[in-house]
């Protein structure tokens, strides 16, 4: 589970910077830069330029990957 997702429901996570917990809204577009290792109960995400730590179950249960090939229909890699 890596790459861009939109969030489909408000989802809670803890910034990394401040440990303080923050609502990620409703169709926020995040990053997860890589899988958080096997049995490993939140994952590392970028939102809004902060990094988050969000639980896995709630990403697999209230987001949606993004499809790269819908936004860039000629398949060229977009730099981010």
């Amino acid at each position: 589970m890596t790459g861009k997702f939109r969030l489909k429901k408000t989802t809670l996570g803890v910034e990394k910077a401040t440990h303080m917990a923050r609502s990620i809204p409703q169709d926020s577009i995040i990053e997860i830069l890589c899988a958080p290792p096997k049995g490993q109960g939140v994952v590392d995400v970028v939102w809004d330029g902060r990094e988050m730590f969000v639980p896995v179950q709630d990403l697999r249960d209230r987001s949606e990957p993004i499809c790269e090939t819908a936004a860039n229909p000629s398949n060229k890699r977009v730099p981010y």
